[in-house]
């Protein structure tokens, strides 16, 4: 295990979360305003559109002449120069689709300001797919385009899909929110073709794309209600597919009541290269029409090939990774790289979610993740309400055919238990499972039987070289365990080597290992105790809640190198190698997302000598400039002092503050750092404090600043605190916010500091 604390799983979260309804932004590019004509030319162009202002019979573009229609500048502007549309503020009626070539940039005055809306077309045939704004290039093609500063509204879900994006490498998105859309709010994939049937799950599945879309970047956007259930089978809010070397981060995809998955593959998926990290998902828990109900899965995504990585991403239902193709189609690489996540998932038979049927076949989503696939690595991520699955390793939708799942590692991840019984960490199960590796992971709370092994009667499958290591079972909060490891091979020799050894656990009705079926063939166990770990149970879940204790805690050095780092004479059991260090938490039960600030590509100035203040735009007189959080709004009154104040509204949780991101190249560890910052409520009395978010190469940290202090919502309240930063490994990020300790009023905020001596 590694020396520094396990890295808490939610990493820059909010950054999606930030932007649902005014929020976190990256910065617009400037684009020079040009009274240039229609002529094609070399140097790249901005041309204008006015919904009141402009005219397309008169209008030729500029800024003083601009059209009245989107439609009319995509016919008038020249591909493949770099000419950029832009949006002034406004509605802007589409009443029709619209197909944007390649080589031409769609820039909006702001996520509030350029708003899309109008389009009721009938989807239907060949076109099913497509949406208000269509980038189609067949063949594949270079996009060299961006879309970004603008909302689509898709009036109460008349509108079919918002962005329909084929085939074009190149291709950003960004600042882009995107609401009530009935089939998928964002849909993308590389040619086209179908490869994917509801009614059959393996059909064409197995048919890679003949090309990829290449460098697509989709990043500080939000989706907002979008997503449908088709009877059998429910598109995603977001849909991907055949992307290699696609980045997709900082967002939100928020579609609880929406009967439709999260983000999505499409076109049967495949990916490579594929990195989707700092972002949230809220998906419907709670599906209870047509002949596919329980809870719709945040996360689905078919066919990773190498390199995938996942990290930093919150959902609130399950998620699943499935593979058709046979493992000669792989690399000798890891093909998802699932870390740092959190999984805080919405609980079965709990308020607003109902119970599955007894015998009820076509009820799903009991589970945290699904691994239908070869060479994953799923580590350091904290489980909240695991389902009666866990994390399910099995054969795919039909489990008595191949191709064979191989060499899956899950390790130094929290799982803890709701209110029910029947929880499960680990559920192995199906045909051809071949190297599943379960170390060094901390359960706690009430699991029926945390890790289930289980294969089904049909001869010639087989579930082999299974190790279960360095774990901590622990339950102290409901009952106790019937048994911590059980195995049900109906088949005769089905199940072979089996590893358990040096797992600690709390008690038991009988003992950590029990075999219902066949004897297993080859079982190993040693090593294992029934003996509390020692955790510290106590503090904010999971830091420090689930680290040990202390020096004396049980688990120290008591594991087994399984080829994870730690320090000592041997592992610690458990997620959390156990160091001196220590790390400030929050209030908050759960940091369920970090704020993170406005990408900027302007100079910081060069530091003077003397104390110097560390946040920009630290009296608010410039506008929002450098502050993120939710919908924010320049203010004049109240204010604390100057011109301006910030409101920061439409907060969607208790985390979700305003926040300014730092020039790491100002920060240092070791330096004690003096911070204030004058804040209002505009409605109620919440506790508040300044926190900082400090991400490294190894892992997060959460310090709090100021005291919980209570504000006014008729004066100004003064927060102040002080740090001393330290961490390890190199440095990514560092957030300053503040952060409510229940309840999201608005805030306002005036005259901060972050002093540095």
């Amino acid at each position: 295990m590694r020396t520094q604390h396990w890295r808490l799983v939610v990493g820059l979260v909010v950054v999606g979360l930030l932007i649902s309804s005014g929020l976190l932004v990256a910065k617009p590019r400037a684009v020079a305003a040009s009274p240039l004509g229609l002529q094609a030319t070399t140097l790249a162009t901005t041309y204008y559109v006015d919904p009141t202002l402009g005219n397309d019979t008169t209008g030729n573009g500029s800024s003083s002449q601009p059209w009245q229609t989107l439609a009319t500048a995509i016919a008038l502007v020249a591909p493949n120069q770099g000419h950029t549309i832009y949006l002034n503020a406004g509605t802007h009626l589409v009443p029709n689709k619209l197909y944007i070539p390649t080589g031409v940039n769609i820039q909006g005055a702001g996520l509030s300001k350029t708003i899309l809306t109008g389009a009721t077309w009938t989807p239907n045939g060949a076109t099913y797919d497509e949406g208000m704004l269509n980038f189609i290039s067949a063949p594949a093609a270079n996009g060299n385009q961006s879309i970004h500063d603008l909302s689509i509204n898709g009036n109460n879900r008349s509108l079919h899909v918002g962005i329909y994006m084929q085939g074009r490498h190149n291709f950003e998105l960004y600042n882009v929110r995107i609401s009530d859309v009935d089939f998928a709010a964002i849909n993308i994939n590389a040619d086209g073709s179908i490869r994917y049937n509801p009614n059959d799950d393996s059909a064409d599945a197995h048919i890679p794309p003949t090309t990829y879309v290449q460098n697509l970047k989709l990043h500080h956007f939000s989706v907002i209600n979008a997503g449908k259930h088709m009877g059998n089978w429910m598109s995603g809010a977001v849909q991907i597919g055949g992307l290699d070397g696609a980045e997709i981060h900082d967002f939100i995809i928020n579609s609880p009541t929406s009967d439709a998955y999260g983000l999505k593959f499409a076109k049967g998926g495949w990916f490579k290269h594929t990195h989707i990290h700092h972002g949230t998902i809220m998906a419907d828990p709670n599906i209870t029409s047509g002949t596919w109900r329980g809870m719709a899965a945040s996360i689905e995504l078919w066919n990773l090939l190498e390199g995938n990585e996942i990290n930093n991403v919150q959902v609130n239902t399950w998620t699943s990774f499935v593979a058709w193709y046979d493992n000669n189609q792989l690399l000798a690489t890891t093909t998802l790289d699932f870390h740092d996540n959190t999984l805080k998932l919405v609980e079965w038979c709990t308020s607003g979610v109902a119970c599955k049927p007894q015998n009820e076949s076509s009820w799903y989503g009991n589970l945290a993740i699904e691994v239908a696939m070869s060479n994953t690595k799923i580590h350091h991520n904290y489980i909240k309400n695991p389902g009666e699955a866990g994390i399910a390793v099995w054969s795919g939708a039909d489990e008595n055919v191949g191709p064979e799942r191989k060499n899956n590692q899950i390790s130094q991840n929290i799982f803890e238990s709701g209110t029910t019984t029947n929880h499960r960490m680990l559920h192995v199960q199906a045909s051809y499972i071949d190297g599943v590796k379960f170390y060094n992971n901390t359960g706690y709370g009430s699991f029926g039987i945390p890790i289930y092994i289980q294969r089904r009667d049909k001869p010639g499958i087989y579930l082999k070289n299974i190790e279960i290591r360095n774990n901590i079972f622990q339950t102290n909060e409901i009952g106790t365990l019937n048994a911590i490891v059980a195995t049900e091979c109906v088949v005769p020799a089905a199940c072979t080597n089996l590893v358990l050894s040096n797992n600690s656990y709390a008690s038991t009705n009988w003992g950590f290992f029990v075999n219902y079926g066949p004897p297993v063939t080859s079982v190993s166990l040693s090593n294992n105790w029934s003996q509390p770990a020692g955790l510290n149970l106590t503090g904010a879940k999971p830091y420090p809640f689930y680290a040990l204790a202390g020096n004396n805690s049980f688990a120290i050095d008591k594991g087994i190198n399984v080829g994870l780092a730690y320090t000592g004479s041997a592992p610690d059991l458990g997620a959390y190698e156990f160091s001196p260090i220590v790390i400030t938490p929050t209030a908050t039960a759960i940091p369920t997302a970090t704020p993170t600030a406005i990408p900027t590509n302007t100079p910081t100035p060069t530091a003077t000598p003397g104390p110097t203040n560390l946040l920009r735009n630290q009296g608010m007189e410039q506008g929002s400039s450098f502050w993120a959080c939710c919908s924010v709004t320049v203010v004049n009154s109240p204010i604390y002092q100057g011109a301006n104040a910030l409101k920061f509204s439409q907060r969607v949780a208790a985390w979700n503050g305003p926040a300014q991101e730092l020039n790491i190249a100002n920060f240092q560890a070791g330096v004690t750092y003096q911070t204030k910052a004058w804040v209002r409520s505009a409605s109620g009395t919440p506790q508040a404090r300044i926190m900082l978010q400090i991400e490294t190469s190894t892992g997060n940290q959460w310090l709090q600043l100021s005291p919980n202090t209570t504000l006014s919502n008729s004066a100004w309240t003064q927060l102040s605190g002080q740090v001393t930063p330290t961490w390890t490994g190199t440095l990514q990020r560092v957030t300053w916010y503040i952060e409510t300790a229940a309840g999201t009023d608005d805030l306002y905020l005036d005259a901060t500091e972050l002093m540095k001596p």
